[in-house]
């Protein structure tokens, strides 16, 4: 079912750059979406996204990351609406089968005065590869609490049992559907990306 009353696509150019020191890694993007059809027919423009994001190891066991995200809806003849999203993450691997990781990611949407708070503390089980693939069963423990309009706030409690079989040469710090890997792999848009933490 549609929430929208119409069919919107959305198409995004950009350009990142990222730069490897050591154990640190650090990245920046920023791209525009279009949307189709335009968002100005609803009250919106086009958006504009950047964002900032770090990978550190710690240790050889025991990662952490951060993301620091914008979104601008340019609003023909209004105030433009800014979306940002924060997050951390860290991921310990306490031996070969057996990893604990936590995420937060914290969205806030200045128009609607929307807060999209979520914490998230997970156990990951690496199974038996199988012909040459590997996989993580995981297990996570999730809340989000949400405000709207400056209203009392509600809490969302979530139990995300996943299985992330990553595909080619680089595999996932996290597993795919959990707070944490909304922080180490997020997505190139303050709104995608705080969404996919919370949900």
């Amino acid at each position: 079912a549609n929430i929208l009353p119409i069919d919107l696509s959305l198409e995004t150019l950009g350009l990142s750059a990222g730069y490897s020191m050591g154990q640190l890694e650090v990245e920046a993007f920023f791209g525009q979406t279009s949307t189709s059809p335009d968002l100005a027919l609803i009250g919106g423009g086009d958006v504009d996204n950047i964002g900032l994001t770090a990978q550190y190891a710690v240790a050889p066991n025991f990662d952490i990351a951060a993301a620091l995200l914008r979104a601008t809806i340019n609003v023909p003849g209004s105030t433009d609406v800014d979306i940002d999203t924060v997050g951390l993450a860290a991921v310990y691997d306490i031996n070969a089968q057996f990893s604990v990781f936590g995420g937060y990611n914290a969205m806030s949407v200045d128009m609607a005065d929307l807060d999209l708070t979520t914490m998230g503390l997970g156990v990951g089980y690496n199974l038996p590869e199988m012909g040459g693939v590997s996989s993580t069963l995981s297990l996570e423990l999730a809340r989000t609490e949400v405000s709207l309009f400056g209203g009392p706030s509600e809490n969302l409690d979530t139990i995300r049992l996943g299985l992330t079989i990553p595909l080619g040469g680089k595999g996932t710090e996290t597993p795919l559907n959990s707070v944490a890997d909304s922080v180490f792999n997020p997505r190139r848009g303050a709104l995608n990306a705080g969404l996919t933490g919370a949900f």
